[in-house]
């Protein structure tokens, strides 16, 4: 009796041991499945964030490619091409990465594709219009409103697609709240789960050993107290004889 109680207290030991560290498993994945969710929805508000600035970043280079030739234009002055030759040089470089940020959104891509087109064109026509000044030629009426309505359509492009990703932004920080909060609230919940299942498992577990214990202690006693009563029965037939 005694030896199958130690066995029965062995298994409840272990289990004891063991339930805490699968519940600590479970809470670990679980919390380490929702904090992956977060940072991912963390990381496209950061990536949102550098397609915004990119594109503020180009709006100033068209910017500068317009006002450059203006500049020249009006003072005859080749310090004033300094913002159009700089602004020139870089671009191309802009605009390639905007493509590569944006490559995974087919319509921010696309208008990326129609203002680069269109930047190709003005570009084209900016550096007729400096050729004609350098030559003493006056630029034709028409030139400069083509040139214009260029430059208002790539503004409005432009706007439309920062407002586009700014949007994104609003939804993505809207997505990493609502992740931050359903973290906190499945760790509260699971933790107080978890506490409350150990807490009935080992109350459920001592109760067991103790009344193993109990029960082994009291039969302990019952064969004590027949060893003696049969040694005391023997001893007054002994007596007797």
């Amino acid at each position: 009796m005694l030896q199958i109680t130690q066995v029965a207290f062995r298994r409840r030991l272990i289990g004891a041991i063991a339930l805490p560290i699968i519940l600590l498993l479970s809470l670990s994945g679980v919390s380490i499945w929702q904090i992956n969710r977060l940072l991912r929805a963390m990381q496209w508000v950061e990536h949102t964030d550098q397609v915004i600035a990119e594109a503020n970043g180009l709006q100033k280079l068209l910017l500068d490619l317009e006002t450059g030739v203006r500049g020249y234009q009006l003072t005859s002055k080749p310090e004033f091409l300094e913002p159009y030759q700089q602004a020139n040089s870089t671009i191309n470089t802009t605009f390639d990465q905007l493509a590569d940020l944006v490559s995974d959104n087919p319509q921010q891509s696309q208008r990326l594709r129609q203002i680069k087109a269109e930047e190709t064109g003005s570009k084209n026509s900016i550096s007729q219009a400096i050729a004609r000044k350098q030559r003493g030629e006056t630029e034709p009426l028409s030139a400069i409103e083509v040139r214009k309505q260029s430059m208002d359509l790539m503004r409005n492009q432009i706007t439309d697609f920062i407002a586009t990703e700014e949007q994104l932004r609003y939804q993505r920080n809207q997505t990493v709240q609502q992740n931050t909060g359903r973290v906190i609230f499945i760790s509260i919940i699971l933790s107080l789960a978890a506490g409350g299942v150990l807490a009935f498992y080992i109350r459920r577990q001592i109760a067991h050993v103790s009344d193993n214990y109990e029960n082994a202690l009291k039969t302990a006693q019952v064969q004590t107290k027949n060893v003696r009563l049969s040694a005391k029965s023997r001893s007054s037939q002994q007596r007797y004889e």
